[in-house]
């Protein structure tokens, strides 16, 4: 299991969703990618996995899918509400982050958000402490919505329960949490500064999947090291 803090303050941070494909071919939303290729294209620092999709043997043959739940990449909201993913992660373009509950209609003004299903509502944990173990992706803020929280798991069979994902969410301090799309599409794919070690997926998905999210530092503004490893206050946690 792994847990990163990001300082939504650091200087050069930005975010990104993948971009929609313009509705081509016919009927879809975005080109399916892995997490991995999303961070090597755009030369970001981490990645994960987002919203579910459709992830039917049709879609993964024609390359091209359907996202579930609301995305929106730099502005371009492409994918509208469905039932059952109710909860958004908005970061806007000055990286301030919000999580939504969605009533009904998709809202305006969203810039880099992804959806999902709560599992973090006031600071406590939602739903059964039981349920099914598996790979895990999900996202929260702090009450003060400056730290943003990504907990990605692979235990193989053991893997982690919604449950037991919401009290790492809370552990390290969220007060709202999201699950996302998990099992075989849970990724995180991490870019060290050091050229020689390239990116690196932490958590390994070779699924294409509708949509990840990304974290980049514009390194003009910064040393590689000083961004990634001081500024940045990155906390990387990796639990068995």
């Amino acid at each position: 299991e792994f847990v990163l803090q990001i300082d939504l303050a650091t200087p050069g941070l930005r975010l990104e969703v993948t971009e929609p494909n313009g509705g081509l071919p016919a009927g879809t939303e975005t080109d399916l990618e892995t997490t991995l290729d999303f961070v090597l294209r755009k030369k970001a620092q981490i990645g994960i996995n987002a919203n579910y999709f459709d992830n039917s043997a049709a879609a993964q043959s024609l390359g091209s899918t359907d996202v579930l739940g609301i995305s929106s990449s730099n502005g371009n909201t492409y994918s509208a509400g469905h039932s059952g993913f109710n909860r958004v992660l908005d970061i806007s373009r000055e990286n301030v982050a919000s999580i939504l509950t969605l009533s009904s209609g998709t809202p305006a003004g969203l810039y880099n958000a992804v959806a999902g299903f709560t599992i973090v509502t006031g600071g406590v944990p939602q739903g059964a402490t039981g349920g099914s173990r598996a790979n895990r992706t999900a996202v929260g803020l702090d009450t003060d919505a400056d730290t943003l929280l990504f907990v990605v798991s692979n235990g193989g069979f053991l893997g982690r329960t919604n449950f037991e994902t919401a009290a790492t969410l809370v552990e390290f301090g969220a007060s709202e949490g999201i699950m996302l799309d998990g099992g075989g599409s849970s990724g995180l794919v991490i870019d060290y500064p050091d050229d020689l070690l390239g990116a690196r997926e932490l958590i390994d998905s070779n699924r294409r999947v509708g949509n990840s999210l990304i974290v980049y530092v514009v390194p003009e503004l910064a040393t590689w090291m000083t961004m990634f490893l001081g500024t940045f206050c990155l906390l990387l946690l990796h639990r068995g």
